[in-house]
């Protein structure tokens, strides 16, 4: 969906509520880039957790914007009469690094929960303590600050400036605090509590894990690691068939689009092994 489609639905959606909109990219194709939906509302008084909850009914998750509440009667513009973009995404800008600032100090309040849980992970982690670990990674990888996320813990992490990128992240860095969940749970639970009654102790190893895989070989930094990797064999046919199948089946809007089955991408890919996959003839 493109950042035209983005707006027509803000503007469509949230009519009673919203004057003006304007979506735009900050740092497109960056590991931090967001979608931000720059908003002034009709009500100077309109509550911005009210507008992001309303939004939410219209939007896939992965694209629910950042949403900011500017006041004031229109955008700031240009010469020609066109919204100074740019300018928006300064503000915007200085606005992340006020939130980081203040998700720094956030930091410091809770680094005492944090060191009670690091002791607590092996032998089961409290919800209390497990909420303050999520609460305290979401803010490291989103740059929401802690208290906002504390007062919306039944809000979806999408609203709270989460996207499919750094979804990801946030449940390496989980891991590394002891902590797991299946990404595909985490992405479809509806709310930062769900996660949170999801979430798994693991145990902590004391040192840190990196793994290289490069032309066929694999070398371990470390010895202590849970996972190893190791080249696909033909007993590994079930298994990665199913993967990619339901991969491709389950995932894709093109997939889906088409109508093809799990059935029937896993008959593709089975017909395929021997040439495509086991003798790596498609990389």
């Amino acid at each position: 969906m493109s950042l035209i489609e983005i707006e027509a639905i803000i503007h469509h959606s949230l009519q009673h509520a919203v004057s003006k909109a304007c979506v735009l990219c900050h740092h497109p194709g960056a590991p931090d880039q967001a979608l931000v939906a720059f908003i002034i509302p009709k009500d100077p008084e309109c509550k911005r957790a009210a507008l992001v909850q309303e939004l939410r009914g219209h939007l896939r998750p992965c694209e629910y914007p950042d949403v900011w509440l500017l006041p004031g009667a229109d955008f700031p513009r240009l010469v020609n009469g066109k919204v100074d973009r740019q300018r928006l995404l300064t503000e915007y800008e200085k606005e992340k690094e006020q939130r980081h600032r203040r998700r720094e100090r956030e930091e410091c309040a809770l680094k005492r929960t944090m060191e009670r849980a690091d002791a607590d992970l092996v032998k089961g982690t409290p919800s209390m303590e497990t909420t303050s670990i999520l609460v305290t990674v979401i803010s490291e990888v989103t740059g929401t600050p802690c208290q906002d996320i504390v007062d919306n813990l039944h809000s979806s992490f999408y609203i709270l400036g989460g996207n499919s990128l750094n979804s990801v992240a946030v449940v390496v860095r989980l891991w590394q605090f002891g902590l797991h969940i299946e990404i595909g749970d985490f992405i479809s639970a509806g709310s930062l509590q769900s996660i949170v009654d999801l979430l798994k102790p693991v145990p902590v190893t004391p040192t840190k894990r990196s793994v290289r895989v490069r032309q066929g070989q694999v070398h371990q930094l470390t010895a202590s690691a849970p996972f190893q990797c190791h080249p696909i064999q033909a007993e590994h046919r079930e298994v990665v068939t199913s993967i990619l199948a339901k991969g491709f089946a389950e995932k894709g809007d093109l997939e889906k689009y088409t109508g093809a089955s799990y059935e029937d991408y896993q008959q593709y890919i089975d017909s395929i092994w021997e040439s495509a996959i086991l003798n790596n003839e498609l990389w």
